[in-house]
């Protein structure tokens, strides 16, 4: 927990998704603001709580939530509560561990640096470089279940192996249109967005983490996928 909320909270706006959209959510629940579901996800419903809460505080009605607005949400009758409303706010992607909170924290790091070995520090929240297995990894760890898992989940195929261990490998077609799932080759893993034909990688030092695509010129790029153990799908 930071010193003071505001000081580590980012710039949301529409769009936005991940731990501190659903935090912002249930500060304005709480405040009588309706953000609509509590999920995570920055939409229209969102941006017109915020909107709401900032007239009423006196502020430009843009309904982005920049440092004016999180230290008056900070500075509200919530002040007491903050630390308890964070772990909430963690708890709702931790608990259950479901295969679209993974997705969704894989999504998160969307433009950190690819780097092939790197260690990631598995208890920083938002470390800055993966190579593809320490995001899968990084990101289990960050819901909880990591620990329970049976196998080497530092590198692509001990995930690969450790999947095929617990029975649950499954086709690449199959993995398409399951969000979460992992697609493999021989050296490389990535998670599918569920639509068909996307996928959440770190792609390499050219692409670093990115959106990729399942298939290639010739065909699929993987030829090997799973569900995760201990994650909800």
């Amino acid at each position: 927990m930071p010193e003071t909320t505001q000081e580590m909270a980012p710039e949301l706006s529409q769009g936005s998704s991940g731990e501190w959209v659903t935090y912002l959510q249930q500060c304005l629940a709480h405040l009588g603001y309706d953000p609509g579901s509590i999920d995570g996800d920055f939409g229209p419903r969102t941006e017109r709580a915020v909107a709401a809460f900032q007239a009423a505080c006196g502020l430009s009605e843009m309904g982005t939530v920049d440092s004016a607005t999180w230290n008056l949400l900070s500075g509200t009758t919530l002040v007491n509560e903050a630390e308890e409303l964070v772990e909430t706010a963690a708890d709702a992607v931790g608990t259950g561990a479901t295969a679209e909170a993974f997705v969704q924290l894989c999504l998160a790091q969307e433009g950190d640096d690819y780097d092939y070995g790197v260690d990631v520090d598995l208890d920083d929240p938002d470390p800055s470089s993966f190579d593809c297995a320490e995001l899968v990894e990084w990101a289990l760890s960050q819901l909880g279940v990591l620990d329970g898992l049976q196998g080497d989940w530092n590198w692509s195929q001990g995930q690969r192996a450790a999947i095929e261990a617990a029975g649950l490998s499954c086709s690449v077609d199959e993995a398409r249109s399951v969000p979460g799932a992992l697609l493999f080759n021989s050296h490389h893993v990535a998670v599918s967005l569920g639509d068909g034909t996307q996928t959440i990688e770190a792609m390499g030092e050219q692409w670093n983490v990115r959106k990729g695509k399942i298939d290639g010129k010739s065909g699929s790029r993987f030829d090997g996928a799973g569900r995760v153990p201990m994650l909800q799908y």
